[in-house]
Parts: C-alpha cells; sequence; structure tokens
C-alpha cells in the first residue's frame, strides 16, 4: 500500500523549492530541493499537460459538435429559405403563365372578331358593288325601254304626221 506525501509550503506565496515534505510513518518534515522535487514536478506537469490535452480535446469535440449543430441548422435554414424563395417563384411563375394564358385568349378572340369584321366589310363591299351593278343594269334596263319607248312615240308621232301629211295631200 502507497503511503501520500504532504506537500506543505513553508510560506503562503513560497515557491515549490522552499517546501517541505512530511513523512506519513513518521511525520518528520523534509525540505523540499530542486533535485527532489524535479521528478514529481515532471509527474505533476505530465499529468496536468495530460488532462490539458484531454480539456482540449474535449473541447474541441464540443466545438466540432456545436459547429455541425450550427452548420446543420444553418443549412436547414437556407434550405427552408430557398424552398420559400423556390414556392414564391413558382407561384409568380404559376401567375405569370395564368396571366398570359389569359391575355392570349383575349388576343385570339380580338384577332377572330377582327377576322370577323373584315370578313362582314368585304361582304359589305360586295354586296355594296353587287347592289351598284344590279342598279346599274336596272337604270340601263329602264332606260333602253324608255328609249324604245320614245324612239316608239317619236315612230308613231312621224307615222301620225306622214298619214295627216298623206292624207292632206290625198
Amino acid at each position: 500500500m502507497r503511503s501520500t506525501l504532504t506537500i506543505t509550503p513553508i510560506e503562503e506565496d513560497a515557491p515549490v523549492s522552499e517546501a517541505a515534505i512530511t513523512c506519513p510513518k513518521c511525520s518528520h518534515e523534509f525540505l523540499l530541493t530542486e533535485s527532489l522535487a524535479a521528478p514529481m514536478i515532471e509527474a505533476v506537469r505530465r499529468e496536468y499537460d495530460q488532462k490539458l490535452a484531454g480539456f482540449e480535446t474535449e473541447v474541441a469535440q464540443r466545438l466540432d459538435a456545436e459547429r455541425a449543430k450550427v452548420v446543420a441548422e444553418e443549412a436547414e435554414r437556407a434550405r427552408r429559405t430557398v424552398a420559400l424563395d423556390l414556392k414564391s417563384a413558382r407561384d409568380q411563375l404559376a401567375e405569370s403563365n395564368r396571366l398570359l394564358a389569359e391575355r392570349e385568349g383575349k388576343l385570339a378572340e380580338a384577332q377572330a372578331a377582327q377576322a370577323d369584321l373584315i370578313k362582314a366589310r368585304r361582304e359589305l363591299d360586295d354586296q355594296r358593288r353587287e347592289m351598284t351593278l344590279t342598279v346599274e343594269k336596272q337604270v340601263q334596263a329602264a332606260l333602253g325601254a324608255e328609249r324604245d319607248k320614245a324612239r316608239s312615240q317619236a315612230a308613231d308621232e312621224l307615222n301620225l304626221k306622214l298619214r295627216e301629211k298623206d292624207e292632206t295631200i290625198r
């Protein structure tokens, strides 16, 4: 069984080289010299360095875990933001497509109405030309009939005058 040595400084703020070691068996105090203290200091230093290395490793692991957590949270936040932006862009695209389809429908209606109007104008112009031609034919026919009638009357009058002259002559 190993006994524990107690190191007590002679004064409160005294360096380790001025400390004393008390023997656990006989309770005798020995002054601690540099040659006696060096292996102990080295052992304590190694133990402290090991603890410090373990603590640094633990802190590094915690930092890595925290970084990974923050990265995951930020990635999730970025995914949500991108998803919202994407949804917003899709909604805008859908609205734009709906407006485009609506405007294309209105354009098609307007073009159909314009084509109907052009067709109606063409038919009206055709009817107008047909009516003008019909009126001209009727006028020509009426003029021809009136000329024939006027010729016939003139011939009748001329025949009547000739008869009267013939009768007067006779």
